[in-house]
């Protein structure tokens, strides 16, 4: 059903913003593959798996994410236990951790599409969780 629901998504310039699993999703629906267990790469750091902020992201400068969060850097969450290896067609890399992991993914069109690999729901007080969430109702309400 997830799969049915992005292609009309897709097709239909909807907006989509795809968390953890979501951006998963996304990423293999575009033909990208995953690492599927994390704690079996060879990483640089320990891979933080916590509720709290405790993994630093850098966001890359002429990304959409950036434009939201008008931000270089980022604390987040990991929860997650796969990451992305291959990159889906269309889509690019606008998030990574200090492992080099990808944490944040969107299209390069005029499609509003945005995965991110932490959880911004599990940070309710944080300030970036408000302006993720209040860019993606604006694009809702665009369309």
């Amino acid at each position: 059903m997830e799969l049915f629901l992005l292609e009309r998504a897709l097709t239909q310039n909807i907006p989509v913003m795809g968390i953890c699993r979501g951006m998963q999703l996304i990423n293999l629906f575009m033909g990208g593959s995953l690492h599927l267990h994390i704690q079996e790469m060879d990483l640089e750091f320990k891979h933080p798996h916590s509720l709290l902020p405790l993994n630093t992201i850098k966001i890359e400068p002429r990304s959409h994410l950036h434009k939201i969060l008008k931000a270089k850097k980022l604390q987040v969450n990991a929860l997650h236990h796969q990451t992305l290896k291959t990159l889906g067609k269309g889509l690019k890399v606008t998030a990574k951790d200090t492992n080099g992991l990808i944490q944040a993914i969107e299209t390069d069109n005029e499609n509003f599409i945005l995965g991110l690999q932490w959880h911004p729901e599990f940070m309710p007080y944080h300030w970036s969780t408000y302006r993720i969430f209040e860019a993606f109702s604006k694009e809702m309400k665009i369309r």
